[in-house]
């Protein structure tokens, strides 16, 4: 019952990955964990892309974690958060972007998405105490704001 208290601020979870296998262990470890927010799973970063920018100003519709692979073919993990990071609306204020990796990234790359706005750099696949953490530290930060 990891997540029914924080279910009241984060509403829905975004996956991006290209491998089925990694996005099924995700999906199952929310399931796992008693996340009751909506999942939002993608295989690209387009299709994703798309979805971010049609939802743009509707707060209720965008995730408040994006977890994206790192490597992705066509565009990286890092352009997309690029990418997204340079849309107007609620995106930069609302969503907080994970990247995922099979091997933690040189720090050259790792500086390099911290100052593209990713928020945290964690290795694949995701752990329940990972999941957490980060829960934690996001119902910190909506707090802060809060007050």
């Amino acid at each position: 019952m990891i997540f029914k208290t924080y279910t009241s601020f984060c509403q829905t979870i975004m996956f991006i990955d290209d491998n089925p296998i990694d996005t099924f262990i995700h999906t199952r470890l929310l399931k796992l964990s008693e996340f009751q927010g909506k999942q939002l799973v993608y295989d690209n970063c387009f299709a994703a892309l798309d979805y971010l920018t049609c939802n743009q100003y509707v707060g209720e519709l965008l995730p408040e974690l994006i977890f994206v692979d790192l490597h992705l073919p066509l565009m990286s993990g890092l352009e997309f958060v690029e990418k997204i990071k340079a849309l107007p609306g609620l995106i930069e204020k609302q969503c907080q972007v994970v990247v995922l990796s099979s091997t933690y990234p040189e720090p050259e790359m790792a500086f390099q998405m911290e100052k593209s706005g990713v928020w945290k750099i964690l290795e694949k696949p995701l752990r329940l105490e990972d999941l957490k953490n980060i829960y934690e530290e996001v119902e910190g930060m909506r707090y802060a704001i809060a007050s």
